[in-house]
């Protein structure tokens, strides 16, 4: 994801995804389920 993609998210979940879905042509559950593995291996590391 670059900066601009960032800056357009706004930092909402659902923004997100739909961004996602543009970047790598993920169905809706798929991107979010992308999102979420990712989010939840950051979150492993900073605990």
């Amino acid at each position: 994801m670059s900066d601009d993609d960032m800056q357009k998210v706004k930092g909402r979940k659902g923004n997100l995804v739909g961004r996602i879905r543009e970047r790598y042509g993920d169905a809706k559950e798929a991107a979010a389920e992308r999102l979420d593995a990712f989010l939840g291996s950051i979150r492993e590391q900073l605990a």
